[in-house]
């Protein structure tokens, strides 16, 4: 097996990247069988290595570069697949015939069929390198220092080199909605922070949430001023009830408050006037130190209508309720992807609300509490037919404090840390679990497991990135968009290129802000704006607010943490349409129909939704069916929505002009089709009398086709 690299028909680049994942794929699993922390972590290394080519490939600037380093980093990862042979680190050249049976191993694996002999062994022996080389933590530190070490851009005009590769990956921003200024954000977040110390006399405190709006609402503006909506629990929470939810409007104005007429004022009469404050609206009352309490304690069964002036707060009234609510705790988003199932519109716009709110809110103190699945939170709404759980009306948690949550930082500085940024990072792991619909297991807690916080985390991330990459759990959700955004927020290197670096000529907390604002830029562009183009292109985006509740959930949640869904059968609609009983099939078989034909229905009911105005007779797709006839007279078309859509009739067998169907089976294909096309007009034409004698049937076949092609012209023939 001492095959080498250098001969490869592939491109270097393509080959490493399938090398970098396989190895990564084998690291991982062989961390969870063995519970080796350091080996997960080598894993999620070579696994951000690949993906680094992959995204450092499509730019011409670096991708030469990269041929001419890919070579190093293969000689390295070889090195670590055949660790159990050697005792040189990676940054070592070792010995040759190991380097070259650590080659030939890569090349196994990428090369070979999966299933073969060569390709099994090839997978044990760097199987045995990697434990090799774990079970010495020193040197799997080292290893994974040189694996880091790739994506990292060297060269003596580093900060320079940085500057130039964002410049060149990440361009211009892309025109972003209207967004307010941050400082609103923070006045709203500070007047009501100082009103959170309760004076209820008793343990506990109130509950907060903050609605989270798609724009435009997200702006909604009264009178110059940036609308707020929260709900407050009436009573501190201690674990049990918390009375009722109030609905409270909190308005902050828009234009910070001018200096400049006071100045002109003191100039003219040369006295010492300090600036006027701008003054509150009339009828507000200010809401003193002890009075917030009362007030959403109140059971008025109103809006409670509040207003920020020179950053304190002030009551300016009460007006009709707006957000009518079940008096009882939400449901975090963890839980509403344990029970209910959201179609694929709700997870698309649920996903864009919250990364436009994320990036709304990136640099305020509401991003203190860290935004994950479980601190998004779902308040059942109970507005009489209207009620119910809505996937476009997340809330936030929202715990003020002056304390951080300390996984909840903008840019973390933990030692050992693949990604830096956790508001990013968790945002793409709440992207995951709405795309797959579950949440992820969480099998560690970051403040108990034996190792340190920096595996937790790593782990955490690794796990994302598996499931994102893993197609069979995304099913309806798998557009390319919301892929990438999901790639974009786990991929460290993307945040990475933009770092703290100070403007030219810059100092003092320059370089912070400058790193900042072109990290939320970069939020928008590879993260908002996507999931944004896919909703214009979907048809979605100007129905964000009309889509309709959750269903009530109707199964239990498996232990493996993936939702499994309880689908209505199609058998049941097939016995009713008067369909022979059908054959044996395995469970794992029905279940993967039954979900495929609900994904189907609901498809169809999002994209009639989505219609502007009803389908006209003569725009209906029409299709024919030739198999062994149809039986009208089954349960299944004696519904008038039915019924309605079975058009013409042609008995190539029998010459009979009444609907027949001696075997059953066209008659079960039929229904299937027009509860998969429920707009559809169907064409039956019986050309044989049973399913075996369907492959003898091509005359009667081409009478139909020849038939039917001047005077129906169907848009299917099956």
């Amino acid at each position: 097996m001492a095959a080498s690299f250098s001969s490869s028909s592939l491109d270097p680049l393509d080959l490493a990247q399938t090398a970098l994942k396989r190895v990564a794929d084998i690291a991982s699993s062989l961390g969870v069988q063995h519970r080796r922390p350091v080996c997960g972590r080598l894993g999620a290394e070579l696994l951000l290595a690949a993906q680094y080519l992959d995204t450092a490939a499509g730019v011409p600037a670096q991708e030469e570069r990269l041929r001419l380093r890919v070579t190093k980093l293969l000689r390295d990862l070889a090195t670590i697949c055949c660790w159990h042979r050697q005792t040189s680190t990676p940054s070592s050249s070792g010995n040759n015939n190991n380097n070259d049976d650590g080659h030939a191993l890569l090349d196994a694996i990428v090369r070979l069929p999966p299933g073969s002999l060569l390709y099994r062994t090839a997978l044990g022996e760097i199987g045995k390198g990697l434990l090799r080389i774990t079970s010495q933590t020193a040197e799997a530190e080292k290893a994974i220092f040189h694996i880091q070490r790739f994506t990292k851009r060297d060269g003596t005009h580093k900060q320079q080199r940085r500057r130039e590769a964002a410049d060149n990956e990440f361009p211009a921003k892309r025109s972003t909605p209207a967004e307010y200024p941050n400082h609103i954000n923070m006045l709203a977040y500070n007047a009501l922070r100082e009103h959170m110390c309760c004076s209820c006399h008793c343990d506990g405190e109130h509950l907060t949430r903050l609605l989270l709006r798609p724009p435009p609402l997200q702006n909604t503006a009264h009178n110059g001023h940036v609308q707020f909506d929260m709900l407050f629990s009436a009573r501190a929470w201690k674990g049990a009830g918390s009375g009722h939810w109030q609905d409270v409007q909190l308005l902050v104005p828009r234009a910070k408050r001018s200096k400049k007429r006071a100045r002109i004022l003191s100039l003219e009469s040369n006295d010492d006037i300090q600036p006027l404050p701008s003054p509150p609206e009339p009828l507000s009352v200010r809401v003193d130190h002890g009075q917030f309490c009362k007030l959403i304690s109140s059971e008025t069964r109103s809006r409670v209508c509040l207003t920020v002036h020179d950053g304190k707060l002030h009551k300016t009234g009460f007006d009709h309720l707006r957000q009518i609510v079940q008096h009882a705790p939400g449901i975090s988003l963890a839980n509403l992807l344990r029970i209910h199932h959201l179609s694929a519109r709700m997870k698309v716009t649920l996903a864009y609300i919250l990364a436009q709110s994320v990036w709304q809110y990136y640099d305020s103190d509401w991003m203190k509490t860290a935004w994950t699945s479980e601190t998004i939170q779902f308040i059942e709404e109970c507005a009489g037919e209207q009620g119910g759980i809505f996937a476009f009306k997340p809330y936030l948690s929202v715990r003020f404090g002056d304390e951080e949550d300390p996984l909840a930082g903008e840019r973390s500085t933990i030692d050992g840390e693949i990604h830096h940024y956790p508001r990013v990072r968790a945002l793409g792991t709440m992207l995951v679990e709405i795309g797959i619909g579950s949440p992820l297991p969480m099998n560690y807690s970051a403040r108990t497991i034996s190792s340190s916080v920096a595996a937790a985390v790593n782990e955490h991330l690794l796990q994302a990135i598996q499931h994102s990459k893993n197609e069979r759990l995304w099913r309806d959700c798998d557009y390319p968009d919301y892929l990438a955004a999901v790639s974009s927020c786990l991929h460290p290197c993307i945040f990475g290129s933009a770092t703290s670096m100070p403007a030219v000529g810059g100092e003092g907390e320059e370089p912070f802000i400058h790193g900042l604002k072109r990290r939320r830029d970069i939020l928008y562009d590879k993260v908002v704006f996507p999931l944004e183009e896919l909703l214009q292109r979907t048809r979605w985006m100007d129905q964000l607010t009309s889509i309709s509740p959750l269903e009530t959930p109707t199964e239990s949640v498996p232990a493996h943490g993936v939702v499994a869904e309880q689908l209505p059968s199609p058998a049941k609609d097939a016995d009713d349409a008067g369909a022979a009983p059908p054959a044996q099939t395995d469970p794992e078989s029905k279940r993967k129909a039954r979900r495929w034909l609900l994904q189907m229905r609901r498809l169809n009911h999002e994209l009639a939704a989505a219609q502007a105005k009803p389908i006209s007779p003569a725009a209906r797709v029409r299709i024919a069916v030739l198999d062994t006839g149809c039986d009208d007279n089954a349960a299944f078309f004696l519904h008038s929505d039915h019924g309605s859509r079975l058009q013409e009739w042609k008995d190539w067998v029998d010459e009979s002009e009444q609907w027949q169907d001696q075997h059953g089976h066209g008659t079960h294909l039929v229904s299937l089709i027009m509860q998969i096309a429920p707009d559809a007009l169907m064409y039956v034409a019986r050309v044989a009398r049973s399913p075996d004698e369907l492959l003898g049937a091509s005359d009667n076949v081409a009478k139909v086709l020849y038939l039917l092609g001047p005077r129906v012209e169907p848009d299917t023939a099956d």
